[in-house]
C-alpha cells in the first residue's frame, strides 16, 4: 500500500524479479536530455570498473532478502565508492525486497 498525495492507493501484487545476469542498456530522455542506463548485475562485479570512465551516476540496489548477500554486496559498494573515475559521480544506495 502506498500512500500519495490524492490518498493511499494498492498496487496489487509486485511482479515476480530475476537477477540481472550480464548487462542490459535502456536509454531514457528525461527534461529533453537522453540518458544512458546500464545495469550490471553483481555476477559482473569483476569486470564494474570497465564501465566507470564516462559514468556520472550510480544507483546501487541491494537484494535485502538475501541477508547472506548483503554483507557481499557491501563490500562491493566500498570499491565502487573507492574508485577513482567515481570520485564525483552522485551515488545512490537502494535496498529492495523488504
Amino acid at each position: 500500500m502506498l500512500s500519495l498525495r490524492d490518498g493511499p492507493t494498492d498496487l496489487g501484487e509486485p511482479p515476480a524479479t530475476l537477477p540481472t545476469v550480464g548487462t542490459n542498456l535502456t536509454d531514457l530522455t528525461l527534461r529533453k536530455r537522453k540518458v544512458t542506463v546500464r545495469e550490471l548485475g553483481g555476477c559482473m562485479g569483476p569486470i564494474w570498473q570497465s564501465y566507470y570512465t564516462d559514468c556520472s551516476s550510480v544507483i546501487f540496489m541491494v537484494d535485502s532478502a538475501n541477508v547472506h548477500q548483503v554483507a557481499t554486496s557491501c563490500i562491493q559498494l566500498l570499491s565502487v565508492l573507492s574508485a577513482e573515475p567515481l570520485h564525483s559521480a552522485s551515488v545512490l544506495v537502494l535496498f529492495n525486497k523488504t
